[in-house]
């Protein structure tokens, strides 16, 4: 709103002005709820989701992701690692080629755990650019179990 003189040489106030622009500490707060509620919105659908900053680590796990991890997958001072040094490796080098720009998506990334236990697998897919939250994230890891058929994904 903002003052204005009519015609008649009277104050008041002008309701055409449209909403302000959000304050600049405001913007990315709301950025980062609406990031958040995309990861949890996943876990509505059966997968977990972990939202990955530009540097490779953890802004946000979602509550069906965090079920997940355990022996085969830890996050650790913000960071997802599998126990496995061969598929740390797929992770890692799958989240780098994401982060880079080089993939617009990785994986699957399967994840054996104990006995008696579904595999995990991961799949690391880019935050398309032009989403207001990209400031802050570049890529979602969804988690899931494994298709128990080969050649075959949940996601």
């Amino acid at each position: 709103m903002s003052a204005v003189t009519s015609f008649e040489g009277r104050q008041g106030l002008s309701c055409d002005q449209g909403m302000p622009e959000p304050a600049g500490p405001l913007a990315p707060l709301l950025a980062g709820a609406r990031a958040r509620g995309m990861v949890d919105a996943f876990d509505l659908l059966g997968h977990g989701a972990v939202l990955i900053d530009w540097q490779g680590a953890a802004l946000h796990v979602s509550e069906r992701a965090r079920s997940q991890l355990g022996a085969a997958l830890t996050l650790s001072q913000g960071r997802l690692a599998a126990a496995d040094l061969a598929s740390d490796r797929l992770l890692q080098a799958g989240l780098n080629a994401v982060l880079a720009g080089r993939e617009e998506c990785a994986g699957p990334i399967v994840l054996q755990r104990g006995a008696g236990q579904e595999p995990l697998s991961l799949r690391i897919v880019a935050v398309n650019a032009g989403d207001e939250f990209a400031q802050l994230s570049r890529a979602v890891i969804l988690v899931g179990c494994a298709d128990p058929l080969p050649g075959q994904n949940l996601f």
